[in-house]
């Protein structure tokens, strides 16, 4: 990535919270090259992306709130898995979760746990505040915790017997829905994070179409047993196991076409096309009006390739469903034919 960014071959990034990937300068350089860049699952100003693709996590932590209140005695005590406090994504939960609390007078003790990752220390932690007697439910804001839960609540004698919410859907997860460990799992909806993060990036690069928000938020799902058929792999795009006879084209099953030209329908094939009736810049600039940064030199750009999804870069695979990764996203173009 840093070598086509060195290059001036990049024109989109689609970054699913990996922002070690490059250095605060590189990021800079990013954005003052003028590459487009959606952030799918979280929000970072400082790199002023061209949007964000998230779910609401305080909505997220309110919900978890709600089906756990509903359900326990006032003096029940609860074991929150609450990841990392420097993480966004898992404080503005944690924070919707307090919120709900204090909104409705629920003063229930709450055992929070900081572990990030699945391990022999953090499993026994974990372990440890489950086995407190006043512990009436628990819950997780990461899915790494929701592996824990269930692994500790089985060591405890307490499945079924402590009111549990997971969080993501994954095939471990619903095997324990099934086997009522967990109640509910809060499913965050990452097949439409990820389709509306490349839409958005697609629409940008090839129709110079910025999006109206900049936040986009998508709806979070609460996964009950009686629904947990919809989210089998078969049925539901956004969970799939790990299978090695899957296709690269089963991972992100968007199916062409995709994007209309023109009114015009256009296909996208695994071989580079050339796209008729537009002519948008691949950077930002001021001779389309594509970028509110003024550019006293506007240049304009031949019109570009498209590639289908499939031949996209995807680092580990399944970035929308795991947050694994990042994608980067090139517009082919003949850039020594610049004409102002």
């Amino acid at each position: 990535m840093r070598a086509l960014l060195a290059e001036d071959k990049l024109d989109g990034l689609l970054t699913v919270g990996h922002m070690e990937a490059m250095t605060m300068q590189e990021w800079q350089h990013a954005r003052d090259a003028g590459v487009a860049v959606v952030q799918v699952g979280f929000r970072n100003p400082k790199i002023a992306p061209l949007c964000s693709v998230q779910p609401d996590y305080e909505v997220i932590g309110r919900t978890m709130a709600e089906l756990i209140f509903s359900h326990i005695p006032s003096f029940g005590s609860v074991v929150l898995c609450a990841g990392n406090p420097k993480w966004e994504q898992h404080a503005r939960i944690v924070q919707g979760f307090e919120d709900y609390m204090q909104e409705n007078g629920a003063q229930n003790r709450i055992y929070l746990d900081n572990s990030c990752c699945i391990g022999s220390e953090a499993q026994r932690n974990i372990l440890n505040l489950l086995e407190k007697p006043d512990v009436a439910a628990c819950c997780s804001v990461l899915s790494q915790g929701s592996v824990m839960l269930v692994q500790g609540l089985q060591q405890c004698g307490k499945a079924g017997k402590v009111f549990a919410v997971g969080s993501d859907v994954f095939e471990e997860n619903l095997d324990a829905l099934r086997s009522r460990i967990l109640d509910n799992i809060v499913q965050k909806n990452p097949y439409a994070q990820g389709y509306l993060g490349i839409k958005a990036l697609v629409e940008y690069l090839v129709q110079g179409k910025a999006p109206e928000q900049r936040t986009i938020y998508v709806g979070s799902e609460v996964v009950f047993r009686s629904n947990a058929v919809m989210y089998d792999r078969d049925n539901f795009r956004g969970c799939c196991s790990e299978n090695k006879n899957m296709k690269k084209a089963d991972w992100f099953p968007i199916s062409p076409p995709f994007f209309h030209v023109n009114g015009e329908v256009k296909r996208a094939s695994g071989k580079c096309q050339k796209v008729s009736g537009i002519s948008p810049c691949t950077r930002a600039c001021g001779s389309c009006g594509s970028s509110s940064r003024s550019d006293p030199n506007p240049v304009r750009h031949p019109r570009p390739t498209l590639r289908h999804m499939d031949d996209a870069m995807f680092v580990n695979g399944q970035f929308a469903l795991h947050g694994q990764g990042v994608v980067f996203f090139q517009v082919r173009s003949t850039r020594n034919t610049h004409s102002s």
